[in-house]
This record gives C-alpha cells, structure tokens and sequence, in this order.
C-alpha cells in the first residue's frame, strides 16, 4: 500500500472528498487506488473483491446501519468498516485498518491499526463504487476477459440489484 502525505481536517472531512478506482486485471488479481483529498491509498488484491464489496453496498442501499469487507493483498487484510453517520442520516463514516502480519511474524497480535478515517456522503460512496463495478463488469464483456472467466464468478445479479434498490431508494430521499 502506498500513502501520499496526510489530507487536512477540510479535505479528509469533506463528504465529497472521495474518490475510488478499481481495476481488474486478470483471474486473480484486483488493484484499486483511493483518493481522499490529497491523500493517496492503493490497494492490490489476490482474490476477487466482488462478493464482498457488493454485499456491503447491499447492506448500505438498505439502511443496515453498519456494514464492513475485509479486502486482502500479498501482505495484509484491509478492513473497512462503514457506519451511518447517527445525527446526519445521508452521511457514512469509513474507517479503513490493517494488520500486517510481517510486523508481527507470530501473528500473536489480532488488532488492526487504523489507516485512513473519513465522512462521506451515502449516495456518493454507493454510487461511486457502483460505477467502478459496472465499468469492470462492461470489461468482462469483452471477449479477451470472457474468454478466461467463468461468467458465474462475478455478481453480475447483485450488482443490478443494488443499481435498481439505490435507483428506489435516491427517489425516496428525494420525496421525503
């Protein structure tokens, strides 16, 4: 994981200050990259992501008021955990930690350590993920990927579940 120096109080507080890319590059390797003001975070990954990042934007989409993924590379597990904001509903706070193991070779310690800590907006976090999902989903379309894949591992299903319940549910917060 590489880091650029710390954001500001502003910048890391900021409910738009997000910004989340993910990348598939083949069978068995994901990278992402996570923006928050001025700091930098990227992520590769060993195993598919998917199933993990979806069910949690299925338990945002519906208002399950905290939900969590553990993401895993070469090195580490990421745990992010996500919670609805308590007196500003529309907002999530994201705590992100890891546990390095080569720290501890014994692996005698569990905690993680937290890395990066934000406030985002709901929509905005559902919505930005969402689009990262379906750009990659577009991408195993195409038959250089398709070609190599087994279509039943990737939660094509869920992820338009999700688009249609957050679809439902921004006409909700629009109405009430």
């Amino acid at each position: 994981m590489s880091q650029t120096p710390k954001t500001t109080d502003n910048d890391k507080n900021h409910p738009w200050s997000m910004q989340i890319s993910i990348r598939y590059l083949d069978e068995s390797v994901c990278k992402a990259d996570l923006w928050l003001g001025n700091s930098h975070y990227g992520f590769e990954f060993d195993d598919s992501p998917f199933d993990l990042i979806t069910r949690s934007l299925s338990d945002l989409v519906n208002e399950v008021p905290e939900s969590n993924f553990i993401l895993r590379d070469e090195f580490q597990p990421f745990l992010w955990i996500i919670k609805q904001n308590a007196s500003q509903k529309h907002l999530l706070e994201v705590e992100i930690r890891s546990h390095n193991p080569s720290l501890d070779p014994n692996n005698l310690s569990k905690e993680y350590q937290t890395i990066a800590q934000f406030t985002v907006a709901r929509d905005f976090f559902i919505e930005s993920f969402l689009i990262e999902l379906e750009k990659i989903a577009t991408q195993l379309s195409y038959p250089r990927f398709a070609k190599n894949r087994d279509s039943g591992t990737f939660p094509w299903q869920t992820i338009a579940e999700i688009r249609q319940n957050h679809r439902r549910w921004k006409k909700t917060q629009r109405q009430g």
